[in-house]
């Protein structure tokens, strides 16, 4: 959401000259096209910082094509021989003689570095300045967003299965369908946004499955069977969602959520029977129950990570999701390894980041989040985060969100 405030600026970077032919996007982002012309067909967007490959030039376009799988026709003045540096772009916001001009250099450095809240802090500031109510207003969602992801980046996360979102919690008297049901009438939208809070510190929640991203209603809450036993709190979801997670919106604010399918590897094994989820740039290889490891392109081909023991046995990731070209974080499903409740699914996030500069990649490990529910069977839950629940700054207030979910 922050990002839409500096679609159409260009970016100066103080970086080495890229080899022949090797191109980066300097503008906040790229819309490739399917003809040489600004009103053509949009068959994709590259961020800023992405690499690509350049080839024939046309009315001011050129053809190029991304590791990514983007292929098409590009503005040229979009793009440069440089790779973007966020320290060169702070530097000219460092020495810019106007508040408009420190502005321009605020948001390119925004779009290349969208988790930094310091950038974003001082974004605001110049927005403030300058009297744009509204560019400020969404940069301050944006830098929320990334406060919130610096503080719990893995979580809160609810397990998805045949289109109900699991959470752990016991169901409340009242609540006894075990399917969506159609006639309800639509509950107001505080309703909604009160009944959120208490469980992902947020006004809205967003569906992460196979289908990729959905924004969801909590409009149907039902009493579905346990698989531990019993009967457990969950939402049946309106929007088509059959595996996954259910997760806060800041998770994913900005992010561009790509689903992951079973496929040939388009590149060598590294283990004899690996299984291979491919969702271009981006592969995960798994070798036996536990072993894993990420594959990233790049324009001399695949690069994979070192190999990594995940915290559940035949997990499969179901889709990746980024806001930038330097990270990307996978969401992962695996059959339940708690005693106490076997049979259950369970959810878990990898975070991926590569460095700025030359430099190893690092590669963590979120928390695992459990679809079952017994009360004397320990998991992890959500943990409100500073300044929540929001809900008590809303004029509706808490009052009409779920008191079982509080």
């Amino acid at each position: 959401m922050l990002v839409r405030a500096v679609l159409l600026v260009a970016l100066f970077a103080s970086a080495p000259a890229a080899a022949d032919g090797v191109r980066y996007v300097e503008a906040a982002q790229v819309r490739v096209r399917a003809e040489p012309s600004q009103q053509a067909e949009i068959l994709g967007v590259l961020r800023i910082g992405a690499e690509l490959r350049v080839g024939d030039a046309r009315e001011g376009m050129v053809r190029l094509s991304s590791p990514a799988g983007v292929e098409g026709w590009g503005q040229a003045s979009l793009l440069t021989r440089k790779r973007p540096s966020l320290s060169s772009l702070l530097s000219l916001a460092d020495a810019a003689k106007t508040p408009s001009v420190r502005r321009r250099w605020l948001e390119r450095a925004t779009a290349y570095a969208p988790t930094d809240t310091k950038v974003i802090a001082r974004l605001i500031d110049v927005l403030e300045e300058l009297g744009d109510e509204e560019a400020a207003h969404m940069a301050k969602k944006g830098l929320i967003a990334a406060e919130r992801r610096a503080l719990s980046w893995d979580g809160p996360l609810y397990p998805i299965d045949g289109n109900l979102a699991l959470l752990p919690r016991e169901c409340h008297a009242g609540i006894t369908r075990r399917v969506r049901d159609p006639s309800l009438p639509e509950p107001p939208p505080g309703t909604l946004r009160a009944r959120a809070f208490p469980l992902v510190s947020s006004g809205k929640v967003v569906s992460v499955t196979e289908t990729g991203y959905q924004t969801q209603l909590l409009d149907q809450p039902v009493c579905a069977r346990s698989t531990c036993g019993g009967t457990q709190a969950a939402f049946a979801l309106p929007r088509r969602a059959r595996t996954g997670a259910l997760v806060p919106s800041w998770l994913v604010a900005g992010h561009t959520v790509v689903p992951l399918a079973e496929e040939r590897a388009p590149f060598e094994l590294g283990c004899k029977g690996s299984r291979v989820f491919v969702a271009t740039p981006y592969a995960v290889e798994r070798c036996g129950a536990r072993r894993f490891r990420l594959h990233r392109r790049t324009l001399e081909g695949w690069s994979p990570f070192r190999w990594q023991e995940a915290p559940r046995d035949g997990a499969v990731p179901v889709a990746h999701f980024s806001e930038d070209e330097r990270r990307v974080v996978v969401l992962f499903r695996a059959k339940g390894a708690r005693a106490c409740c076997p049979r259950e699914i369970e959810v878990f996030l990898w975070r991926a980041t590569w460095p700025e500069e030359l430099g190893a990649p690092t590669l963590e490990t979120g928390r695992v989040y459990s679809g079952g529910f017994k009360a004397e069977c320990r998991q992890e839950r959500h943990q409100p985060l500073a300044g929540e629940p929001r809900c008590e700054r809303l004029p509706e207030g808490c009052e009409l969100g779920d008191p079982q979910l509080e």
